[in-house]
C-alpha cells in the first residue's frame, strides 16, 4: 500500500512540474549484436530437433540467440559483437547432434 502511494505521488509531482519522463532508462543496454550466421541443415524435423540446436549452440560464449525454422531448414545464430564461431565448429556442432550441415552464411 506505501508503495502505491509512493508511486501516486511521484508522478503528481512530475506531472505539477511538467518533468519531462525519457522514454528510455539512461543506463539502457547498447546494440551489442554482431555477426549473424545463417546454417542451412538437413534433417531438422520437429520440436526436438530445435531443442537440441537451440541448446548446443546456446551453450556457446558469445552466442547471443538461436532461432530454428523447421520449415526452411535454417539455423540462424545472433552472435555478441566481436565474437565469432569458426566453421570448423559449427559443422562438429551439427554432425555430432545428428544433422548434416549443408551450407554455412555469415552477415
Amino acid at each position: 500500500m506505501n508503495k502505491n502511494i509512493m508511486v501516486i505521488s511521484l508522478a503528481s509531482l512530475i506531472f505539477a512540474s511538467n518533468m519531462i519522463i525519457p522514454t528510455q532508462a539512461a543506463y539502457a543496454v547498447q546494440n551489442t549484436t554482431g555477426e549473424t550466421i545463417t546454417i542451412k541443415v538437413k534433417g531438422l524435423f520437429c520440436d526436438l530437433c530445435r531443442t537440441k540446436m537451440q541448446k548446443r549452440f546456446g551453450k556457446i560464449a558469445g552466442v547471443q540467440k538461436v532461432h530454428v525454422n523447421l520449415e526452411s531448414g535454417f539455423v540462424t545464430i545472433d552472435m555478441v559483437k566481436g565474437k565469432t564461431l569458426p566453421n570448423n565448429l559449427i559443422n562438429k556442432i551439427i554432425k555430432d547432434t545428428g544433422y548434416t550441415p549443408i551450407s554455412i552464411k555469415r552477415s
